[in-house]
C-alpha cells in the first residue's frame, strides 16, 4: 500500500466533518502528486537508463514486458547464475504514471496504449462508433497493469480451464494456477477467504478508497440484481468493491 493510500485510509477512521475530510483528502493528493514529480525528475537524472545492462549472451530471454512477462523476467533474474533479457515493444512507463491525478491519460495514448477496439456487436455497444468498443492494452512495461489504475483483476476462471483444455496442459486451469496466485498476494481487501486469497506475498491488495460514488454504484447494481462477491474468486458475474 503506498504512504498516500495509508493517510487517507487513516483520514476516513477520524470523527471529523465530511468537508474537513475531503479537503485534507485533496491536499494529500496534491502533495502526493508533487514528489512523484520529483522524485521521477531525479532519477531520470541520476539513472537516465536503470534498467539497461549490455550482455552478449543469455540464459533466458522473455518476449513481452507485461504483467506475466515482468513477474517471469523477475522471478528468473532471482537467481544470480542466470542473466535475462526482456523485450519489450513499448518503453518504461511515462511520467504520468508517477502522478496518481494524471494516470489515467495514459489510456487512448499511442506511445502507451496499442488502441486495441472490440470486433463490432450486434447485442452489446449500441451507442459506440461502429458498434465497438476501446478495450487499453498497456504499451510499456508493466502493460496493461500499468493502465488499469491499480485494480487487482485475475481473470475469468473459465478462461484458464479453457486454455487447459486448449493446450492439452492442465497446469493452466483455474485450480492448478490458483496456488500461485495466491502466493503472491499479500491481501488485506474485502473479501478474507483463505482459499482464494493469501498473506505475506510481494503484491499488497487493499480495498479501495470509500467514496461516496461506489455506494451509489454498488447501490445500483443490487437493484439489478448483482451480488455482491470476489472478482478474483471463482465466479464470473457479480459487483464487488
Amino acid at each position: 500500500m503506498g504512504p498516500s493510500n495509508s493517510i487517507l485510509q487513516f483520514l476516513n477512521t477520524i470523527p471529523t466533518p465530511t468537508i474537513v475530510i475531503a479537503n485534507l483528502k485533496n491536499l494529500v493528493v496534491r502533495i502526493t502528486t508533487v514528489l512523484a514529480l520529483f522524485n521521477h525528475g531525479y532519477d531520470s537524472v541520476v539513472n537516465p537508463n536503470p534498467l539497461l545492462r549490455s550482455c552478449n549472451n543469455y540464459d533466458f530471454i522473455v518476449v513481452g514486458g507485461s504483467s506475466a512477462g515482468a513477474v517471469v523476467a523477475n522471478r528468473l533474474s532471482a537467481n544470480p547464475n542466470f542473466t535475462v533479457l526482456l523485450l519489450e515493444a513499448g518503453g518504461n512507463p511515462t511520467l504520468l504514471n508517477s502522478i496518481p491525478a494524471l494516470s489515467l491519460y495514459n489510456i487512448h495514448h499511442p506511445a502507451t496504449d496499442w488502441l486495441t477496439a472490440s470486433e463490432p456487436s450486434t447485442t452489446s455497444c449500441q451507442a459506440c462508433k461502429n458498434y465497438s468498443v476501446q478495450m487499453p492494452r498497456g504499451k510499456m512495461l508493466g502493460g496493461t497493469s500499468s493502465l488499469n489504475v491499480m485494480a487487482y483483476m485475475r481473470g475469468n476462471p473459465n478462461d484458464f480451464d479453457n486454455w487447459a483444455k486448449l493446450t492439452g496442459d492442465l497446469s493452466w486451469s483455474y485450480e492448478n494456477v490458483l496456488p500461485y496466485f495466491k502466493k503472491s498476494e499479500d491481501y488485506s481487501g474485502n473479501y478474507p477467504d483463505p482459499k482464494y486469497h493469501g498473506t505475506g506475498g510481494p503484491l499488497a491488495v487493499t480495498p479501495p478508497l470509500d467514496e461516496p460514488i461506489i455506494k451509489d454504484w454498488m447501490s445500483a447494481a443490487r437493484e439489478l440484481g448483482f451480488q455482491n462477491s470476489d472478482p478474483n474468486a471463482y465466479q464470473t458475474s457479480s459487483e464487488f468493491e
